[in-house]
């Protein structure tokens, strides 16, 4: 007798169905687990920052306890200049500034470390930021909304860059989608290089054709000049007037 027994089309349909589903699993498992990599190293790296050059930091705005005010002690303070004012929560750490599309803030200088930084091109920006916009969107500082000594925006392909400075991340990785990412923007223009750190890594680095800096201004968050759609936030926002290398 042929003990011989094939699989019927059911069979093999139930088995394909059960790779299929497992298979479904290990991907969304591993992908969750880069994800909680990706933000642990962008945390990891944001406190190292800080505990690098943390003496230097003129501008600390946290976004916590509902509020926008400078915790370094030098005043400052960022103010909703137009728009609603949201805060959101979960952030990239705990609460998070969400913007609508017309809301944008300004951070007047009431120190010389915040207006000297502009001046003299010696900075690193600190931050963390979620968006899906397919426009160009960002923020940055300097005489006015119309004239910078620093910029930082995302482009409708996903890579942000620094129009200002020139500056890109490299191609293939989308930061316009919905997902927390912290960005370091570095400049020191007395050495000639810029440096951009995306998410803990080190991702581009340039000569500083620019040279040197603009004169003293604010720091425009989705300003006037480019509107954080609605659905952006940012957190954790650090400037430091001091250069970070390692």
């Amino acid at each position: 007798m042929n003990r011989n027994k094939a699989f019927t089309l059911i069979e093999l349909l139930v088995v394909i169905s059960i790779v299929s589903l497992l298979s479904t699993v290990v991907i969304a498992a591993v992908n969750s687990a880069r994800e909680k990599a990706r933000i642990a190293r962008g945390l990891q790296f944001d406190q190292s920052v800080k505990h690098a050059i943390g003496d230097n930091l003129v501008a600390e705005i946290n976004f916590d306890n509902s509020n926008l005010v400078d915790s370094t002690g030098y005043g400052n303070n960022a103010a909703v200049v137009a728009g609603t004012t949201n805060y959101i929560t979960p952030g990239a750490i705990r609460t998070a500034f969400s913007f609508d599309g017309s809301t944008y803030l300004r951070i007047n200088p009431t120190s010389s470390e915040l207006s000297s930084m502009i001046v003299d091109g010696i900075f690193t920006v600190s931050f963390w930021f979620k968006t899906d916009a397919t426009a160009e969107v960002g923020f940055g500082g300097g005489v006015n909304s119309d004239h910078w000594a620093w910029d930082v925006r995302t482009r409708p392909d996903g890579r942000i860059y620094s129009p200002t400075l020139s500056i890109y991340s490299s191609s293939g990785v989308n930061l316009s989608n919905n997902k927390w990412h912290h960005v370091l923007l570095v400049r020191d223009s007395p050495n000639n290089i810029i440096k951009l750190y995306v998410d803990g890594l080190i991702n581009s680095t340039i000569p500083d054709v620019t040279m040197g800096g603009g004169g003293p201004g604010s720091v425009y968050i989705g300003s006037s000049a480019f509107l954080l759609s609605s659905g952006s936030a940012i957190d954790e926002l650090r400037i430091y007037h001091a250069v970070y290398g390692n």
